[in-house]
């Protein structure tokens, strides 16, 4: 049996959807009412307070949302991202919950007479390609109902966009993008010991199966027997 037909028993789709408005991060509620007689040095003390509790709630919760702005994608910071993403690695356990997922609030103003889609800009995708290469697992958990998986597959393999069909990925850029991902993911599900995985491999990889899925790849399971 051929590489090739191990890698996928169906045909790669011409045209993804990407979805959009994607979840807001909610770092800073509304202030509460305030009485007239509150004073500057209160109203920042509750806002402050305040704060610390939505952050608190933010990364207690299963969702991680990472905002993100024009500055950040200028300066390749990726500050905003490994701050979230370094605290929930501090704790592996974790990782092994399955309701875990990572969203990107993207602010990042244009003129209105710009056409172009976020993944079409280049700052955008250079941010994105350096975040890749930090945390190459992070496709796996990305909210992936919402979108944001095609949305970071679009940021980093290359494609064309018809504001009619949505996005056109390059079929063999995506396929190399596809299984690089799962020789990577494979490796470092079993180093974290998650998903059911055991040291020897011998388990299932289903959470790695259903990302492939939602890019149109159906893993034949004679490829995991060559890992």
């Amino acid at each position: 049996m051929t590489g090739a037909s191990l890698i996928a028993s169906g045909r790669v789709p011409s045209v993804m959807q990407i979805k959009r408005g994607f979840s807001p991060l909610e770092l800073e509620e509304a202030e509460a009412k305030e009485s007239t007689m509150t004073t500057p040095l209160t109203k920042l003390n509750n806002e402050t307070e305040e704060n610390n509790t939505n952050l608190t709630a933010l990364m207690t919760d299963t969702r991680r949302a990472i905002a993100l702005t024009t500055a950040n994608f200028q300066a390749l910071d990726l500050t905003p991202a490994q701050t979230i993403i370094e605290a929930v690695l501090a704790k592996p356990e974790v990782l092994s919950d399955r309701d875990l997922t990572f969203t990107f609030d993207i602010d990042f103003p244009r003129e209105a007479s710009d056409p172009r889609e976020l993944s079409e800009i280049p700052e955008i995708r250079l941010w994105f390609l350096r975040l890749n290469a930090q945390y190459p697992w992070l496709p796996l958990y990305l909210d992936w109902e919402s979108g944001e998986l095609s949305r970071y597959t679009a940021m980093l393999v290359p494609h064309q966009f018809s504001p009619i069909d949505g996005i056109r990925y390059n079929p063999e850029a995506l396929e190399i993008f596809v299984m690089s991902k799962v020789f990577t993911l494979d490796d470092w599900l079993r180093e974290k010991g998650i998903d059911g995985r055991s040291s020897d491999g011998g388990v299932s990889r289903t959470r790695l199966k259903f990302m492939t899925q939602m890019l149109g790849y159906e893993l034949d399971d004679a490829l995991f027997n060559l890992l």
